[in-house]
């Protein structure tokens, strides 16, 4: 699917919504099996509530004065994977593989998204 003004806040909600559900429901009850710890993961699906929040808030109610509104997100999204490089190489050693693979993931998922924004705003 390929961003727009139109769908780019609610792509970006649905994805930090996912991010949400995950960090701080389904990772938390496989913890052993992750080994990021609990202290780590919920403020991390705090940060993507959030964004949830925000985004879902742009898409419904801002219409001609998304610009200003997407570089945010985007620079928001930008600094949630730095802070989350930083947990995950200080939670580097309890990590197991699957662990390492979620958050290889969800980088790789957030650059990518990252990149069509600052692209979209590049265009416009």
């Amino acid at each position: 699917m390929k961003l727009s003004s139109d769908n780019v806040f609610l792509i970006d909600a649905i994805g930090a919504l996912l991010s949400t559900l995950l960090l701080g429901v389904v990772l938390v009850q496989f913890e052993p099996y992750i080994g990021m710890p609990q202290s780590a993961l919920f403020p991390l699906a705090f940060v993507a509530a959030l964004f949830t929040i925000y985004s879902g808030i742009c898409h419904f109610f801002v219409n001609s004065k998304w610009k200003p509104c997407l570089r945010i997100i985007a620079i928001a999204n930008t600094l949630y994977c730095f802070a989350s490089i930083i947990v995950v190489t200080y939670h580097y050693e309890q990590l197991t593989t699957l662990g390492m693979i979620y958050f290889l993931g969800e980088f790789a998922v957030i650059s990518i998204i990252v990149t069509a924004e600052y692209k979209l705003i590049k265009k416009s």
